[in-house]
């Protein structure tokens, strides 16, 4: 299931503009952000979500493409009010907040990891501490493009179950617990698998759940990778004998 895994305070809080504020969580996470404030009944706060800095400290969000990293809240009056969206989530690690009543602290913003509940099965750890932040930064990011769906990313336009993910099957499996996960999402392979059937065979595609796309070789081939990375992290036999007719079809 996916869940809130961790909060995450704010480390640095700049006013890059009056009026303008920006919070540094000091990690790039997957979720949202709560927010603690007291005002007038009708008072519009605004969100803003980045990954990234312009070298005059306001966000960045020319790289988020189409997705409308945004969040906004009217404030209800009558005393102090905490919120959080719940039908969204961000990639980010900076928030920049306008129409706050008075100016904010620390204490009023508050990041909320969110992603698929994956237990740790494999460590990893040496005498190199930039090695150790490599490593870091590896469980950062699988965990971050683990939500329900193995997204391309979790912040720009691109929170969907894309492919091409044969090179990361072997990490994954070794860092975390992706049998679960993995078998699910092999179902939504297949499922997609059947949009591009002819006579010859069938491929799977680019993102699963199916969103428009075409099928294309080092993406499709998950439909390949999936079950056998399975097989080999776990000794999986049932996935290949269940999705063995599928593969054959892509190859086909």
């Amino acid at each position: 299931p996916v869940r809130k895994q961790q909060k995450l305070k704010p480390v640095k809080l700049t006013e890059p503009r009056p009026g303008v504020y920006v919070f540094d969580l000091g990690q790039n996470i997957a979720g949202w952000v709560r927010l603690k404030a007291k005002g007038i009944r009708g008072t519009k706060i605004v969100l803003r979500i980045s990954g990234w800095l312009n070298p005059d400290g306001t966000i960045y969000t020319d790289y988020l493409r189409e997705a409308r990293a945004v969040d906004t809240y009217y404030l209800k009056g009558g005393g102090e009010e905490v919120w959080e969206p719940s039908t969204t989530y961000h990639g980010f690690q900076y928030v920049e907040v306008t129409g706050y009543p008075g100016a904010p602290s620390l204490n009023d913003l508050t990041g909320i990891e969110c992603n698929s509940t994956l237990p740790t099965t494999g460590t990893f750890e040496c005498s190199d501490a930039r090695v150790n932040k490599l490593y870091s930064n590896l469980l950062w990011t699988m965990r971050d493009n683990l939500v329900d769906v193995p997204t391309g990313c979790a912040d720009r336009a691109e929170r969907l179950g894309w492919c091409a993910k044969t090179p990361l099957v072997k990490t994954w499996t070794y860092a975390l617990g992706m049998g679960g996960f993995l078998s699910k999402w092999m179902v939504d392979l297949v499922d997609s698998q059947s949009l591009s059937a002819n006579e010859s065979g069938a491929a799977f595609m680019q993102v699963a759940p199916f969103w428009g796309d075409i099928e294309s070789p080092g993406w499709s081939d998950d439909g390949i990778a999936v079950p056998y990375g399975l097989y080999k992290a776990y000794g999986d036999t049932g996935i290949i004998r269940k999705y063995y007719d599928a593969m054959a079809s892509y190859i086909g």
